[in-house]
């Protein structure tokens, strides 16, 4: 299911944020459907990410890192285009002599660093890995781990499900702008917080009124078109604002008046850098 939609939410403070441990809360609290895929860029790359999944019963797609310090460091891997191995790594607390003789197979956890799969009785894990070699578009080389089944998802499938992951990134997007999260009316920690659930309720509920619209294509276009999500957005939220019995019939059709044209494989340079924070005189209404 693609719904577009947050299926659940954590906030941290800034000295204390840690995105694999907000995910590991998250996924215990079982708000996400039974089998679900995770698809993470590699800022959640650790074993113990991993573990969580396999232990509730799901799947993961991953970016992972290259080179030295990266998870797939020390495994023997064949550098060849449309690599697709199947690795077998056991996660352990001590150095002992079989560790030692098979390093790329045991995976000792460094002290400091989290694993919430030992217990007084267990000290090893063992983690099923599927790591797979793809190229992307503009030629660069990356590597994905997943516990998918090589039978039922190929290597172009793992591609088109890690594509998928760029609509976690324009869902900020739009929370931020189209409904002004980045520019939040508060000062105190409580009401900061309030304020972005209520906009994320928000967010879900202009995502499930634009899920409803059927976009037709007439015969003939160049392309095809889709809503103008930001303005969907704020017929959406005028709708909400209506006094009751005073809201606007045909709100389908508002959404439809707003098309854009929907261009396959356009793609931009991605321009990373922080923001001025906005003044309270001047937030964003």
């Amino acid at each position: 299911m693609q719904s577009g939609a947050f299926q659940d939410v954590l906030f941290q403070k800034i000295k204390e944020r840690d995105e694999n441990k907000a995910f590991a809360a998250m996924l215990a609290r079982g708000r996400f459907p039974d089998k679900a895929i995770f698809v993470a860029d590699r800022g959640y790359e650790c074993y113990n990410t991993l573990a969580a999944i396999q232990e509730q019963g799901g799947f993961y797609v991953g970016r992972s890192r290259q080179g030295k310090g990266s998870m797939l460091s020390g495994l023997s891997l064949p550098d060849k285009e449309g690599m697709d191995q199947k690795v077998s790594v056991v996660i352990c607390k001590e150095h002992t002599r079989k560790t030692k003789e098979e390093p790329e197979r045991y995976k000792r956890v460094r002290q400091g660093t989290r694993f919430d799969f030992f217990t007084d009785g267990r000290t090893e894990y063992a983690l099923e890995l599927r790591v797979v070699k793809i190229r992307l578009s503009d030629g660069a080389e990356e590597y994905l781990v997943t516990n998918l089944p090589e039978e039922e998802f190929k290597i172009e499938a793992l591609k088109e499900i890690y594509h998928m992951r760029w609509e976690i990134e324009t869902a900020f997007l739009h929370l931020k702008y189209a409904l002004s999260a980045a520019a939040v009316h508060s000062r105190r920690y409580e009401l900061v917080i309030q304020e972005l659930y209520a906009k994320i309720i928000m967010f879900n509920f202009c995502k499930e009124l634009i899920r409803e619209v059927h976009v037709p294509q007439k015969e003939g276009w160049k392309h095809r078109y889709k809503l103008n999500i930001t303005m969907a957005f704020t017929i959406c939220m005028d709708f909400w604002r209506s006094p009751e019995d005073t809201a606007p019939e045909g709100l389908g059709g508002a959404l439809l008046r707003y098309l854009v044209p929907v261009r396959e494989g356009r793609s931009a340079p991605r321009r990373a850098g922080k923001k001025p924070a906005i003044h309270f005189n001047h937030r964003i209404t």
